[in-house]
């Protein structure tokens, strides 16, 4: 059975080229950008009705069961405010808090093959080359316009996802020079082409994003340690690699100059409460304080900054910011859906009382100013409870890594495996400051990795004997067939890995 294989390929090559031909050149219908959503529920159904793999290490009823619990939550939340909920918005967020969770239980249970997983990581390591690049052929005509935006691969219109992606190749590379095999030497400039990509793309915010995700995972990597001489030398490359960048972007960038002088004039004139970022988590900390129960389950799915609120609702420069001038390009939203998405015009969403009375201090960088971030969507629409339920699933993501790439060391799958941790860090770090936890076309990526990382080593100790090296690396063995564990949402520290 070929079927699910297929799928996961089509995901992977769609959410990487699709949008080049529904928002690039025009071909195909921008409906088409939902692929990633339907090809989720196509394996997800496929996993409920057809054959299981056998010998999970995970217990994908327990993770189901959570899953079930921040649905009951966020409904409530919605239940409870519904003067401010639309059910399209609402529908379209919970799709998309579940999207990647609902992948990963897909994959873990479908009796995916050592040669599936094969196909999957030759498809993922060459358009990860491809798109290497199409960004460095992007690069002139970049510097000649002098938008850093334009270097985007076939990401239409978002830099930042595009610069995620290529990101994973880097991971890749870092992490294969732990094999003891020719190449080296072309991993490191392949390196070094990478990061100059990510400095010339100018996303500032991401740099420290970066900078955190290589000070957690250059540890991890031992031959990589060695010659750094220890992980406080990489932090200071590290450090060196941002100062370099910062110089660059400051001799290049038109809107240097600008974008700092707002943020100083921000602190001069006591406007830093009213930064977009921080306006949004204030008005949070306001909906708990006026009413009650929204500390508990939210305001609601689609009202409160979240993906689809803005979808949905779409925001007015005129009515959130207090120099729609100064605000400019910054707060441009992608319109990826522009065409297929209508906006709602019947029902206020929740976020938007908020700017009766004060509205955001603008700076003109989308970092600052634009009020987006996954963890402002769930604290504002799941509440505190379910914030907690759904950030779960993501201890529980990083601690399976972690396994796998233990499980995997010395094994030609390893830098695989840490490029799944590597990029859920990635992944989450970038989701203070926009959505990267909501948004499937970048997290089933990471997720669809995770997931055929917990069956790779799944199908490896299956082909051992009892007690092999897979079974003692770490976790608890019990049963009449011994299989390595991996945690769940909730354990104790040094319980199962």
């Amino acid at each position: 059975m070929t079927l699910h294989r297929n799928l996961l390929l089509g995901l992977l090559a769609g959410n990487v080229l699709l949008r080049f031909f529904t928002n690039s050149i025009n071909i195909l219908s921008r409906a088409l950008n939902v692929w990633d959503l339907a090809v989720t529920l196509v394996l997800a159904a496929l996993a409920l009705t057809g054959p299981r793999a056998p010998g999970s290490p995970v217990d994908t009823g327990k993770l189901f069961r959570r899953l079930l619990l921040f649905n009951a939550i966020a409904l409530a939340g919605s239940l409870l405010n519904t003067a401010y909920v639309h059910p399209l918005p609402a529908l379209s967020q919970l799709l998309m808090w579940n999207e990647p969770i609902l992948l990963f239980l897909a994959v873990v249970s479908l009796p995916f093959s050592l040669p599936d997983i094969v196909k999957f990581r030759r498809l993922l390591v060459f358009l990860l080359c491809l798109e290497t690049f199409i960004g460095l052929a992007q690069v002139p005509l970049a510097l000649a316009a002098g938008e850093s935006e334009k270097i985007i691969g076939t990401f239409a219109g978002n830099a930042e996802q595009y610069q995620l992606f290529v990101l994973l190749g880097m991971f890749y590379l870092l992490a294969g020079l732990q094999l003891h095999d020719p190449g080296k030497v072309k991993r490191r400039a392949a390196i070094f082409v990478i990061l100059v990509l990510v400095v010339l793309i100018d996303n500032k915010a991401s740099w420290v994003s970066l900078a955190l995700t290589l000070a957690l995972f250059v540890p991890k990597l031992p031959e990589l340690r060695g010659q750094l001489s220890g992980k406080f030398r990489s932090y200071a490359l590290l450090a060196a690699l941002l100062l370099c960048g910062y110089q660059a972007i400051k001799m290049t960038s038109a809107t240097y100059t600008s974008k700092f002088g707002r943020l100083a004039d921000a602190i001069q004139t006591g406007e830093l409460m009213n930064l977009g970022k921080v306006k949004a988590l204030s008005d949070v900390v306001s909906a708990y304080r006026d009413h009650w129960q929204m500390a508990f389950v939210g305001s609601g799915l689609g009202t409160f900054y979240s993906r689809a609120a803005f979808q949905f609702f779409p925001f007015r420069v005129n009515e959130m910011y207090d120099s729609p001038a100064a605000a400019g390009r910054a707060v441009e939203m992608s319109n990826s859906m522009g065409g297929v998405v209508s906006s709602v015009t019947d029902t206020v969403p929740f976020y938007k009382t908020f700017y009766a009375r004060k509205k955001i201090f603008a700076t003109g960088s989308g970092t600052a100013d634009f009020p987006t971030s996954s963890y402002i969507s769930l604290l504002g629409e799941t509440g505190l409870v379910g914030t907690i339920v759904y950030l779960g699933f993501y201890v529980f993501a990083l601690r399976t890594a972690r396994a796998t790439m233990r499980l995997t060391a010395g094994d030609s799958f390893f830098p695989f495996a840490a490029t799944t941790y590597a990029s859920l860090v990635y992944l989450m770090l970038m989701g203070c400051y926009n959505y990267w936890l909501d948004c499937g076309r970048v997290n089933t990526i990471v997720w669809g990795m995770l997931a055929l990382s917990v069956r790779y080593t799944a199908l490896k100790q299956q082909e051992r004997e009892p007690g092999s090296v897979f079974a003692a690396v770490e976790g608890d063995l019990h049963g009449p067939n011994p299989r390595p564990q991996f945690a769940e949402v909730g354990d104790k520290p040094g319980a199962a890995v």
